[in-house]
Order: structure tokens, then C-alpha cells, then sequence
């Protein structure tokens, strides 16, 4: 089995850093077991866009047996070398591969540029209404804790609450916090 590496990887796939886009290019017969094998896969595969998304909504890819999500690849074609870290989608969309787009980074920041849950009422990340209180709920996780930021009778103070727990807290700061209508 072949390690994968940036030369590989680019005798394999051609990409475009501007459109995000990752094509099969036709891959040599050395790839293969024969030249049978090279000759069909070529035929299915050469030219194709990378478009094969995953159950995650990731796209993948399998090179010589080994599955991949293609964002990391990326990162490997871009740099020479695997990401260390996670890969982040700076605008979370799953399936805009624009190296510019990319990001390294620790599990904790990645999942601090999540969406807003699906179940988020007010429609601002970490604020949310406390039928007890009859207040807003102001709150953040950091480092896998919950600090309470506060109760508010103003949405928009328990907003700027919340931004400025995640200055503070040196979240990167996305300006898609806001549920689209």
C-alpha cells in the first residue's frame, strides 16, 4: 500500500484553490494492481468532479482502498502535509472547499463555529428565553464548561453579553450568528 503524499495526491486529483472544485485526473497504471484495473477505473473516473458526499455531508473520496474527506486532502495537496489538527469550514458550509475557505484548527474552535442549533429560539447563538426568570439567558461554553453570562430583560443586551464573552474568550468571530429568515 501506497503512503500518501502531496506527489501522489496530485498524480491523482487535480484542484482549484479559487473554486474549490477537485477533479480525477487519469492515474497512471503504477496506481493499480493491473493495467485492467487502471484502464476501468480510468474510464469511470477520469475527468469526474469529486462530488461523492458522505453521511457526515463532507465530500469523500477512496484512494487505493482508503477513504478520505476531501477538505483534508486539500490541506495535504496545498501544504504537502496532512492537517494536524481538525479542518474548518470558516463559513460551515460543508461543501465550499475553497482553500481560503479552509482553516486549521483544535476541535474546540471548530465547534465554536458551529451553526445555531436547530432548537435556538431567539436566534442568536448562546442566548436563550428562561420561562422561570421570564428573561433572557445569557450563556457560553468554554473548554467544555458553561459560564453563565447572565439573565436580561433585553434580548439585545443578552446579545451583546454573548459577543462580548466571545472577544473575551477569543472565539473567532463568524458574522452568521443570526438565524436566516
Amino acid at each position: 500500500m501506497i503512503n500518501l503524499n502531496q506527489d501522489y495526491l496530485k498524480q491523482c486529483i487535480y484542484y482549484n484553490e479559487y473554486d474549490g472544485l477537485a477533479v480525477w485526473k487519469r492515474r497512471p497504471t503504477n496506481h493499480f494492481k493491473s493495467e485492467r484495473d487502471s484502464k476501468i477505473w480510468n474510464a469511470k473516473n477520469a475527468g469526474n468532479c469529486i462530488s461523492c458526499k458522505g453521511n457526515n455531508g463532507y465530500f469523500r473520496l477512496s484512494i487505493n482502498g482508503k477513504s478520505y474527506s476531501l477538505h483534508r486532502l486539500i490541506f495535504l495537496y496545498m501544504t504537502g502535509s496532512m492537517p494536524e489538527n481538525q479542518v474548518d469550514h470558516k463559513d460551515r458550509d460543508r461543501l465550499n472547499n475553497k482553500y481560503e475557505n479552509l482553516r486549521q484548527a483544535t476541535a474546540m474552535v471548530n465547534s465554536q463555529n458551529q451553526h445555531i442549533r436547530i432548537d435556538n429560539t431567539s436566534g442568536i447563538k448562546g442566548v436563550y428565553w428562561n420561562s422561570l426568570r421570564d428573561k433572557w439567558h445569557a450563556r457560553i461554553t468554554v473548554n467544555k464548561k458553561v459560564i453563565h453570562l447572565g439573565y436580561y430583560t433585553e434580548k439585545t443586551k443578552a446579545e451583546r453579553i454573548r459577543r462580548d464573552a466571545e472577544t473575551e474568550y477569543g472565539f473567532t468571530i463568524i458574522e452568521a450568528h443570526k438565524v436566516k429568515s
